[in-house]
């Protein structure tokens, strides 16, 4: 992939633009989540309205834990304002919720690289697989698609990218080569983009 014709840059929150921290399991044993289920959003629309409000809840009161323990990724804060120099559109897809995002973003101390409106929650759109939230920053930032891409460490970031018809690159930061095969480039740490912006 030639990253210096990329003008639009769409990124996964957590563990992508910040350190993995959130542990599923736990999180899906405090929803008392049966195990067959695997998307925690997926199975919330299937409750009844009382018991989604109140597992909603409980999620959102254990992300906003997490959210002020953040850290970010190495090297991302660099490539961040690299991008941001070339005057590069920057752009959030997150199936988290809004206040969580904005903590999350604060405490990483990558909030700043960011617009508003280039920031994609759960409230925002259909969350991830759907491509519905990648749409919306492509008539934002009316770009073609080719020179947009879609970055994160999980396949959902990478389907919603496919499903939108823009560019993937898988951030495989855990040396997880399980959705490799989906996506049209895989890097392992930011510098490497960052090596290929500089040499281009």
């Amino acid at each position: 992939m030639n990253f210096s014709a990329i003008t639009g840059w769409i990124f996964d929150m957590d563990g992508t633009l910040t350190m993995p921290i959130h542990d599923f399991s736990i999180i899906r044993k405090e929803l008392q989540m049966p195990e067959e289920q695997e998307d925690i959003l997926m199975w919330f629309h299937e409750l009844p309205a009382g018991i989604y409000k109140e597992k909603q809840e409980i999620l959102e009161r254990l992300e906003l834990e997490l959210a002020h323990q953040t850290k970010p990724q190495q090297a991302i804060h660099d490539l961040l304002a690299l991008l941001s120099e070339r005057g590069c559109k920057l752009g959030v897809i997150t199936r988290n919720n809004k206040i969580n995002t904005e903590v999350t973003l604060q405490a990483a101390g990558l909030a700043h690289f960011f617009e508003p409106e280039s920031i994609k929650t759960r409230e925002s759109a259909a969350p991830k697989p759907d491509p519905e939230a990648v749409h919306q920053l492509l008539d934002l930032w009316n770009l073609p698609k080719g020179n947009v891409v879609i970055c994160g460490d999980y396949k959902h970031d990478i389907n919603a990218g496919v499903a939108a018809g823009i560019r993937t690159i898988y951030f495989n930061s855990r040396n997880d080569e399980a959705w490799k095969v989906l996506a049209e480039c895989t890097v392992h740490t930011w510098d490497e983009i960052i090596d290929h912006l500089d040499d281009q």
